[in-house]
This record gives C-alpha cells, structure tokens and sequence, in this order.
C-alpha cells in the first residue's frame, strides 16, 4: 500500500476533528499515513505548551506511535 506523509498542521486537523480536516479526507483515504521525526516533535511540543494531562498526552503517544511505525 502507498504511504502518504502528513505535515503537522494535517495531523493536528484530522486529531481535532476540525472542519479543515474533511478536505485532506479524500488524499488520505486507502493509504498507509506516516509522519516524519519532526512532525512527531511539534505535536509533542503543542501538547506540553497547551497543558495537556497525562490522559491525553498518552492517547496522542498512541496516535503518533501508530503513524511513526506505518510501513
């Protein structure tokens, strides 16, 4: 299957159920998603600025593990 690397803002979108995210919706369908070591950071980054608890930071780990190990 082809694999498609997200750009953080795409991840961020697609996590928060934002209206932006039903655009992208039809590039992503049918392919392994993949994000890159920075995007990975910048998404931890937000989490810790914005305050986040440990319950939410552990199912955005879950999240960004899944899309890290896609192959």
């Amino acid at each position: 299957m082809a694999v498609r690397l997200l750009d953080t803002n795409i991840v961020s979108f697609v996590l928060k159920g934002h209206s932006l995210a039903t655009g992208y919706q039809q590039h992503l369908a049918g392919y392994t998603l993949a994000i890159s070591f920075m995007t990975l950071a910048e998404m931890r980054e937000g989490a810790i600025l914005a305050g986040w608890g440990k319950r939410r930071v552990a199912r955005l780990e879950t999240t960004l593990n899944q899309l890290l190990l896609a192959q």
